[in-house]
């Protein structure tokens, strides 16, 4: 039972515990473990939690995710960094550690770390020496060779303008959170991603996030002036706003475009 259990949960990470308890019912009703006794929904449960925290090491806490961030950060020295190797960005960091939120969706819209408003009796946030983690989460990679591409298509096509896209999904993870996938199309038409973001939410504010962190990442490792000129995206209101609210002073001359897809979707 141990061996499908772990089986079904490499196969899908997002498969929850009742689902996994019912497809162990249905393959104990079919003969398939002999003799042995149906497990209790509890004693799957605690069978589950045990390959996923030790076995697998799946962890859903923050202490666990800032731990895994750690290994992500840039180092301070820039050609330590080897171009292909991932690195987080947009994060914001106590002590030179990356520190995020709990993924919820309580709270204030100020940013990941600041003082917060409340005393220490009304917010139930993280505090970290003083300052308190609420519970938005902001966690964007890239790498410095597709940041470096992307320099060089503009370079080398200084009259053109490289359009950029945004899109998202809520596939990807077992929590659901929004997953922004941001790229670009080269002069040949095909699609490059620049970077992939995570977010508590998609509002205005997690996309205006997204472009004025990345604006932030050219401009700091490759001294670069990011200023794309045209992104494309789909209907959601958020990603519109985001660029057209947001980022009017920062990227004054970009221009928003709906996919063909979505202007059919809406029309008809």
């Amino acid at each position: 039972m141990l061996h499908d259990l772990r089986s079904w949960i490499g196969e899908d990470p997002k498969r929850m515990p009742k689902t996994l308890f019912k497809m162990l019912r249905v393959h104990h009703q079919s003969g398939n473990y002999g003799d042995a006794a149906c497990p209790t929904l509890r004693q799957v449960q605690q069978s589950i939690n045990y390959v996923r925290t030790k076995e697998l090491h799946h962890k859903s806490t923050v202490p666990a995710v800032e731990e895994a961030l750690q290994h992500w950060v840039l180092p301070t020295a820039q050609e330590d960094q080897e171009i292909h190797h991932p690195f987080v960005f947009g994060v914001e960091k106590v002590d030179g550690k990356p520190r995020v939120g709990n993924g919820g969706l309580q709270s204030f819209r100020v940013g990941t770390i600041f003082q917060c408003g409340l005393d220490n009796d009304t917010c139930n946030d993280i505090v970290y020496d003083n300052n308190v983690m609420h519970s938005y989460s902001y966690i964007g990679f890239t790498t410095l060779d597709v940041m470096n591409r992307y320099k060089t298509t503009c370079e080398d096509n200084p009259r053109r303008k490289i359009l950029c896209h945004v899109d998202t999904t809520f596939s990807t993870n077992k929590s659901g959170y929004p997953v922004f996938v941001f790229g670009y199309s080269d002069m040949a038409g095909s699609f490059h991603v620049l970077c992939i973001c995570i977010t508590s939410q998609r509002t205005h504010d997690d996309v205006a996030w997204l472009l004025k962190s990345l604006k932030k990442e050219f401009e700091d490792q490759l001294d670069f002036a990011w200023e794309p000129r045209l992104l494309m995206g789909d209907a959601d209101k958020a990603q519109y706003l985001g660029m057209t609210t947001a980022m009017d002073q920062q990227l004054p001359e970009i221009e928003y475009l709906m996919c063909f897809y979505h202007v059919i979707k809406k029309a008809y």
